[in-house]
């Protein structure tokens, strides 16, 4: 089926075959979901994370049969970002040691990049037309499917395909396009798991999850995972999801609309709880809190005092430096975030300041 699709989206006038497709498409996949059969879903996986919307279709272009201009177009895009969440799970194979990527290949369900499937072809994907469906009713039942994955954790493999593909998925598309409840149940989902909230069902082996791994990480020791346990591997820590969710967390500021004043609190409370594991999630979080001082103002208002003494005696890596200093930065442009703040609280910014200059 996943064949049939792609090769029927090579011309827009199969729109509605595709478009059938798709709707069959999603039944199986949450099908497989409920049966167990998880190779099954990550077939009807690749398919669905790969639907990106035609943002460059003109007003004249989005109209039906009827010349009502409500349609949005969507096409099949060859996924080449992800580099990094895929890292930070453990899949990206451009990172594992050419002599343990056979292994690695055996026992996951799942890489990144990923091999020549047969029933993905590459070259198929890159010939799609880029008005091959208007099914936006398909991508948002895949991504309450998406949130239902997060929430549940179902086996590794699935959750861990859809934590590294979901947030560049996210960023694609509009407020218009997405149900509010959806966005904020996949909202609660992300802060919950960010405070170390996992589901039961979700069980790590690693007990350190914010120190390095020093042993090699890709050993067969290591990785032997059975992928239909649905065990975390143990090179896989608590501070490395966390860190994957931040990202992720970074795509819902595009449904800033959707949220309230409360849903941005509960984001921020829950970016400040992950900086506890600042060797994973250092990063990623101040690269989230510099975009906040734009997009949720109040909320970083609010939590500005918590936030200055974490970050005043977590400044050890050096990569954290520059996102810092921008912080700072940030603060300064924006006169409305320290219009509250007392005269200590003033002295510890320029402390922060003086500490990472001296570094």
């Amino acid at each position: 089926m996943v064949l049939l699709t792609l090769e029927l989206s090579r011309s827009s006038l199969n729109s509605q075959k595709v478009d059938h497709l798709l709707d069959v498409g999603i039944g199986m996949a949450n099908f497989s979901l409920d049966t167990a059969q998880y190779d099954l879903f990550l077939i009807y996986a690749r398919l669905f994370t790969s639907i990106r919307r035609n943002h460059s279709a003109s007003d004249n272009d989005n109209e039906d049969d009827n010349g009502n201009g409500n349609l949005s177009y969507y096409y099949f895009y060859n996924v080449d970002n992800i580099d990094g969440l895929c890292d930070i799970l453990g899949r990206n194979m451009k990172f594992i040691p050419d002599d343990r990527k056979d292994l690695v290949l055996n026992i996951s369900l799942w890489v990144y990049p990923e091999p020549e499937l047969p029933y993905f072809p590459i070259d198929l994907v890159s010939q799609c037309h880029r008005k091959c469906t208007t099914n936006k009713d398909a991508l948002l039942k895949w991504t309450q499917t998406c949130v239902d994955v997060l929430e549940n954790y179902y086996n590794w493999e699935v959750y861990s395909f859809v934590l590294s593909h979901l947030c560049p998925q996210l960023a694609d598309n509009n407020t218009q396009n997405t149900h509010r409840q959806t966005i904020l149940r996949l909202v609660k989902v992300i802060c919950q798991q960010m405070q170390l909230r996992f589901p039961t069902s979700l069980t790590f082996q690693s007990v350190s999850p914010d120190q390095p791994t020093k042993a090699d990480v890709h050993s067969e020791e290591t990785i032997k995972v059975d992928p239909h346990s649905g065990v975390v591997p143990s090179e896989v820590t608590k501070a490395d999801i966390q860190s994957a969710l931040v990202r992720t967390l970074s795509s819902v500021i595009t449904y800033k609309k959707l949220l309230s004043k409360k849903d941005e609190d509960d984001i921020m409370s829950s970016v400040i709880f992950a900086l506890n594991s600042w060797y994973k999630t250092g990063v990623p979080c101040l690269h989230f809190l510099n975009v906040a001082c734009y997009e949720f103002p109040e909320s970083i208002k609010k939590f500005l005092n918590p936030l200055l003494s974490n970050l005043q005696t977590r400044m050890s890596s050096p990569l954290t430096i520059s996102p810092i200093l921008h912080f700072l930065m940030n603060l300064s442009e924006v006169p409305t975030l320290l219009s509250n703040l007392t005269l200590d609280e003033f002295k510890r910014i320029f402390a922060i300041a003086f500490k990472v200059r001296d570094r």
